[in-house]
C-alpha cells in the first residue's frame, strides 16, 4: 500500500468512518480532490457509490465535468448519480447567497442519495487551514478553531489530513486527469484570497504548514469535545422543574459556563446563527444580577429571565393576553371554566359534606361569601389574605415576593374575592376567616 491510501486508511480508522463491508456514497465534482478520494476509497476496497450535482452556474464547463465524473465511473463500473439543479434561481428565490445555496442543495441532494448510507466529501488538509484562517480573520472562538470535523453524523472526509499538493502527486503517479473549476483561480472569493496570498506565506515560514494547522485542529477537537461533555453535565446538573439553578452557572469555570449557555438558548429554539458572544455577556450579567426577575432580550423574540434563584429561556408573550379576566364566581358553580389552561370547578355542597383537603382546593363557607360581588380575577393593588389564626394578614405582594412567585406569573393567578376581601389565592392558599364552618359549603377546585 502506497503511503497515501495509508494515510487514507489510517485517518478511516483512526476516527471509525467506515465498517470493512460499509458502503458509502462519495460527492464527485471532478476536481482533483474528489477524484483522489473516489479512485482510494476503491483502491482499498470500500464498496463505493457517487453522486454529483451539477449546479448550472458555468455554462459548459459545468456540463464538462458532468460528462468527465460520467465517464469516469463508467470506466470503474461505479455506480452514479447525476442532478442538475439552478443554483442561481434557488439563491434568489431564498434570498441567500450563491454559495450559500450551493451548500444546501448539495448536501440535500447527498443525503437524499445517501438512503442512510456514509457520505464521503473530499475536504482536505488544505481546506482545514483556509477554514481556521477564515474563522480567525472574522473572530472566533475554540469551536471556530477546530475548523472542519473528519465526521460529522454520517459525513465522513478520508482525505482530511492530506495536502492539496500530496492529492496531486497521487493523481499523477495513477496517471488519473481531473477537471478545475475556473472559479477557483481567481480572487473574487475570500477563500480563494486565502488559498492563493496568505497559504504560500504560511509555507514559506514552514512547508508543513498545513499538516502543522490538521494537527492542531486535531488537538483542539478534543479539548473542545471535553469541555462540551462536562457543559452537557453541568447543565444537566443545573435543571430543575422551573428551569436552571443560577449557583451552577456561577460555581462553574468560564470556559463550560460559556457553553452552558450557548446549549440552553439552542435547546431552547434560539436560533444559533443569530447569537453571538454579546449575548453570552448579557446572560452573564443575568445570572449576577441582584433582581429575582431580571430578564434580557435575545434573538428572534426570545427571552432569558430570572425567576429568583433560577434561569430559563422562552419565547416573549403577549402578557395582556395571559391576565385573568373577571368572572362573576356565581356563573361557575356547577360549571366548568378554563382560564390559561387552567382548570376551574365549583360545587356547592351540604354542611354534613365530608371534604379532603388537598392543594389548589379550597373550601369556603357560603355564609361569609357575598355572592352578588364574589368574582375571580386576578391580583389588585392592596389585596390582603390571612393564612392562618397565629398570622396577621399580609399583603398579597408580599406573599408571593415571600414564595418566591416569578413577578410575570404574578398577574396570572387566580384571585377569588368579594366585596369584603380576598376569599383565596391559586399556589396561595385560602383566608382563615371563610374556611368552613356549619353552614354550606363551596368546594373551588383549580387544576394546572
Amino acid at each position: 500500500m502506497d503511503s497515501f491510501l495509508k494515510q487514507v486508511k489510517d485517518n478511516i480508522d483512526r476516527f471509525s468512518m467506515l465498517g470493512e463491508n460499509e458502503t458509502v456514497l462519495v460527492g464527485l465534482s471532478g476536481g482533483a480532490d474528489s477524484v483522489a478520494l473516489l479512485l482510494s476509497l476503491y483502491k482499498l476496497g470500500y464498496k463505493v457509490r457517487a453522486c454529483h450535482l451539477n449546479h448550472c452556474l458555468r455554462g459548459d464547463e459545468a456540463d464538462r465535468d458532468e460528462y468527465f465524473c460520467k465517464n469516469l465511473c463508467d470506466k470503474l463500473n461505479i455506480e452514479l448519480v447525476i442532478k442538475r439543479e439552478n443554483i442561481a434561481e434557488y439563491a434568489k428565490n431564498s434570498k441567500q447567497s450563491t454559495e450559500t445555496a450551493a451548500r444546501e442543495i448539495r448536501y440535500k441532494f447527498f443525503d437524499d442519495v445517501a438512503e442512510g448510507q456514509k457520505i464521503a466529501t473530499a475536504h482536505s488538509a488544505s481546506d482545514v487551514v483556509e477554514t481556521m484562517i477564515f474563522h480567525l480573520a472574522r473572530g472566533t472562538g475554540l469551536t471556530g478553531l477546530c475548523s472542519i470535523p473528519p465526521v460529522r453524523g454520517n459525513i465522513i472526509r478520508p482525505l482530511i489530513s492530506l495536502t492539496r499538493e500530496e492529492i496531486e502527486n497521487f493523481l499523477q503517479s495513477l496517471n488519473q486527469d481531473f477537471v478545475t473549476d475556473s472559479t477557483n483561480l481567481t480572487d473574487d472569493y475570500t477563500r480563494n484570497k486565502i488559498r492563493s496570498q496568505i497559504v504560500p506565506v504560511l509555507k514559506n515560514i514552514n512547508p508543513q504548514a498545513e499538516k502543522a494547522a490538521v494537527n492542531l485542529a486535531f488537538k483542539l477537537r478534543e479539548e473542545e469535545d471535553f469541555l462540551e461533555t462536562n457543559a452537557k453535565m453541568e447543565l444537566e446538573r443545573a435543571k430543575t422543574k422551573d428551569g436552571f439553578k443560577v449557583w451552577v452557572f456561577n460555581n462553574t469555570h468560564t470556559a463550560i459556563k460559556h457553553r452552558m449557555l450557548k446549549m440552553l438558548c439552542k435547546n431552547a429554539g434560539v436560533p444559533m446563527h443569530e447569537f453571538n458572544s454579546k449575548h453570552i455577556t448579557a446572560l452573564e450579567s443575568l445570572l449576577k444580577n441582584n433582581n429575582p426577575s431580571a430578564r434580557i432580550s435575545l434573538p428572534a423574540d426570545f427571552i432569558a429571565k430570572r425567576e429568583y434563584e433560577n434561569i430559563k429561556i422562552e419565547r416573549k408573550i403577549n402578557q395582556n393576553s395571559q391576565e385573568v379576566k373577571e368572572i362573576l364566581l356565581e356563573n361557575l358553580i356547577d360549571n366548568g371554566q378554563n382560564i390559561n389552561d387552567v382548570n376551574i370547578t365549583i360545587r356547592k355542597y351540604k354542611k354534613n359534606y365530608v371534604f379532603y383537603k388537598t392543594f389548589n382546593t379550597f373550601y369556603v363557607d357560603c355564609d361569609t361569601i357575598d355572592m352578588q360581588s364574589c368574582v375571580l380575577r386576578k391580583r389588585q393593588a392592596g389585596d390582603k389574605i390571612r393564612l392562618s389564626e397565629k398570622s396577621g394578614s399580609k399583603t398579597l405582594k408580599k406573599l408571593l415576593i415571600e414564595k418566591k412567585i416569578p413577578a410575570d406569573k404574578r398577574d396570572k393567578l387566580i384571585v377569588i374575592a368579594d366585596k369584603n376581601g380576598v376569599i383565596a389565592v391559586q399556589n396561595i392558599g385560602i383566608d382563615i376567616s371563610r374556611k368552613p364552618a356549619d353552614g354550606e359549603i363551596l368546594e373551588i377546585k383549580i387544576k394546572g
